[in-house]
């Protein structure tokens, strides 16, 4: 092997370690709620800009979005579920949360209801944070 061949050969690896991976860049999934529904799912590279973008999103389709979106962590292994659920007394309100599991899921979203002395709640649908979709 000449010096030439070494010399790329360094300059490869160099450059391998020196590229971000982009499997392990951190990636966030964000989604609001309003009256009758959620806004879509984005994701942003930070907590702060995957919520602000839900809520931008959530009001281009809605005038009644809550602003506190939920959001998650998006992880090669790991997909969280978003609940949305509403509350009908003592007035309608509705919000979302994200978990591991529907049932966490569930709770944590209703838990937001109820402490804001809301009864009658229900999860109306459940989001993959990873897609977007309906699951």
């Amino acid at each position: 092997m000449n010096v030439r061949n070494v010399s790329l050969i360094v300059a490869f690896l160099i450059g391998l370690l020196a590229t971000p991976n982009a499997a392990s860049a951190q990636q966030w999934a964000a989604v609001d709620a309003h009256t009758s529904g959620t806004g879509p799912v984005v994701s942003a590279a930070s907590k702060d800009d995957a919520r602000a973008a839900a809520v931008a999103a959530c009001r281009r389709v809605s005038k009644t979005c809550s602003g506190m979106p939920a959001s998650a962590e998006l992880q090669n292994s790991q997909d969280y579920v978003f609940a949305y659920m509403c509350c009908m007394r003592p007035h309608l309100g509705c919000a979302i949360s994200a978990a591991t599991t529907k049932p966490q899921a569930a709770a944590s979203a209703i838990k937001v209801g109820t402490d804001a002395g809301l009864e009658a709640c229900a999860v109306r649908k459940y989001l993959s944070a990873k897609t977007g979709k309906a699951i």
